[in-house]
């Protein structure tokens, strides 16, 4: 019975990590403009009064960030995200393999969240969009 109870609490994990996905996805969906066909691939539109603007900036930083509204879009979509599984952690009712695989995702989803709201940091300059 504890296995069984194991295994369900597990999927209570991957469908909050599911969930947040979406939440994180549907953050873009007023920034990019999908007019123009499916090939994989939307720029983000020209309306960046709608795309929230980067964190402030951790005190001794100086910033020398472009105004990059992928960056910017990016950084709104982890922020809304992270926020999600905090609140999903909580419906693990203690379960400690659930609240462990959550608090993993956040960890990964923190790393994303800074490379995109602080590009300044990043190891390979601000042109390396690529998450290390």
């Amino acid at each position: 019975m504890d296995q069984l109870c194991v295994v369900m609490v597990s999927q209570y994990a991957n469908l909050a990590k599911a969930f947040c996905l979406a939440v994180h996805e549907s953050v873009h969906v007023p920034h990019v403009d999908c007019s123009h066909g499916g090939d994989g691939y939307s720029p983000p539109r020209s309306n960046a009064e709608k795309i929230p603007p980067f964190p402030p900036q951790p005190s001794g930083l100086t910033p020398g960030t472009p105004d990059s509204l992928v960056d910017r879009s990016e950084c709104a979509a982890y922020t809304a995200s992270i926020a999600c599984m905090e609140i999903a952690k909580h419906g693990c009712f203690g379960d400690k393999d659930s609240e462990q695989q959550i608090q993993d995702d956040i960890d990964w989803q923190s790393k994303n969240w800074q490379h995109f709201c602080y590009p300044e940091l990043r190891p390979g300059g601000l042109d390396n969009r690529f998450v290390a």
